[in-house]
């Protein structure tokens, strides 16, 4: 079996396709694989495809950035995928 060389982890917590994918390019630019958290499952295939086009790494999860539980069962699932994140960026939208 192959092993995949670790790459440092930047998780994003509300991964959209404005402020988030684009921190998500620049992240995967320096070198991170990265880690999309959204509650939008197409909005996560979008910005994997652009971080994945740019020959980056990256891997989605949804979740609820306002549910413990939901968060946490993200974050053991992202740690046993990619590795402990280096780099969390907190950034969900605000539903008002």
């Amino acid at each position: 079996m192959l092993r995949r060389i670790m790459k440092p982890v930047c998780l994003i917590v509300g991964a959209g396709l404005g402020i988030g994918q684009s921190l998500a390019l620049a992240f995967a630019r320096e070198g991170y694989d990265l880690a999309l958290t959204s509650r939008n499952p197409a909005k996560l295939k979008a910005i994997q495809a652009a971080v994945e086009k740019s020959g980056g790494l990256a891997r989605g999860y949804t979740a609820e950035a306002g549910d413990e539980a939901s968060l946490r069962t993200m974050l053991a699932q992202v740690r046993q995928d990619l590795g402990d994140p280096e780099v969390l960026i907190y950034n969900p939208a605000s539903a008002h």
